[in-house]
């Protein structure tokens, strides 16, 4: 088998905003937790300026003048619309344009790929099925397991599942998040511009390279790949 064509043994993807176009089930979603619980529904901005951190992560930044217990509510009534709406025979949630052939490109022997994820362990399972896609990845990393982006928890734990050190790791991700995790975690961090957080703030967090379409990472690997 020829060479890779860059230097990384892990690749560790984010999965909303990044591969699968979630937004708008999660704005749904939201809306549906807000209403069933009388509350004000604080905008699809404000919900999608949080997605990549766990729910409860997320409850408190909707809700930043309720207690513990008003969290605790919120992202159950999410949890659960979220699974009524997945159970429904029209639901849809695509991928990006160009992450189904990007993935099967980048596939190699000597190159693991990974899952680092806000959603928990039964939701993206659920999703790399229904996306047929499961078998691209090696190591799957959710808040069940790990503390919630930005903290590097999940990628030292791909890491340690795979053997790979953190110079030799690629995260790509849609949000500050992650590429705040990637580099508390010493991974090179490259940002998608389609997703859920501006270009700027993908910059200041850290992002490495920009890219602005899934099938641009094979390049921007190999531009890597010289640091």
């Amino acid at each position: 088998m020829t060479e890779p064509g860059h230097r990384f043994r892990l690749l560790a993807f984010d999965f909303d905003g990044t591969l699968a176009d979630s937004s708008a089930n999660i704005y749904r979603s939201a809306r549906a937790a807000f209403a069933s619980l009388g509350l004000t529904y604080p905008g699809d901005a404000a919900v999608g300026a949080t997605v990549g951190l766990d729910l409860i992560g997320c409850a408190r930044r909707w809700l930043p003048e309720g207690e513990a217990v008003d969290h605790l509510a919120l992202a159950d009534a999410y949890r659960h619309a979220f699974v009524t709406m997945r159970q429904q025979a029209d639901f849809h949630e695509p991928l990006f344009d160009g992450v189904r052939e990007t993935l099967g490109a980048l596939s190699h022997d000597a190159v693991f790929m990974g899952i680092c994820t806000g959603k928990n362990r039964r939701g993206l399972d659920h999703m790399l099925n229904y996306h047929a896609i499961e078998h691209h990845f090696h190591t799957l990393q959710t808040p069940d397991t790990n503390a919630s982006k930005p903290a590097p928890d999940m990628v030292v734990a791909a890491l340690s599942e795979t053997g790979c050190e953190a110079p030799d790791c690629v995260v790509v991700g849609d949000t500050s998040y992650d590429m705040l995790m990637a580099k508390a975690a010493g991974a090179l961090a490259v940002g998608v511009s389609y997703g859920h957080h501006l270009e700027r703030d993908l910059l200041q967090a850290g992002a490495d390279l920009i890219i602005h379409a899934m099938a641009e990472l094979p390049a921007a690997l190999v531009r890597l790949s010289d640091r």
